[in-house]
């Protein structure tokens, strides 16, 4: 019985390990613009588009690009960002 409890959790163990996923958390001291996010799209280049409350950033997995009133924005408080079907965002 002691034998079987190994096995079992040794498997549990494997499984959790396998479906264990990485998460990095990103704010200002990365690069973001501000760390009040209200939305989130993704274009079809697969950056990431972060609307918050001080502007938008543009994340392309390493990189943050980001937009204020400064850049042209109307307002730097962003409620939401939509991609169309071609990929503008």
């Amino acid at each position: 019985m002691k034998k079987l409890s190994v096995i079992f959790f040794y498997v549990i163990l494997n499984v959790t390990y396998i479906n264990a996923q990485v998460w990095k958390q990103y704010t200002t001291v990365n690069g973001l613009v501000n760390n009040s996010v209200k939305c989130l799209t993704q274009d079809n280049s697969g950056n990431l588009w972060i609307g918050t409350v001080g502007g938008v950033s543009k994340f392309s997995g390493t990189i943050f690009t980001n937009y204020t009133t400064v850049q042209g924005l109307p307002s730097n408080y962003v409620r939401t960002i939509n991609c169309d079907v071609s990929g503008v965002v």
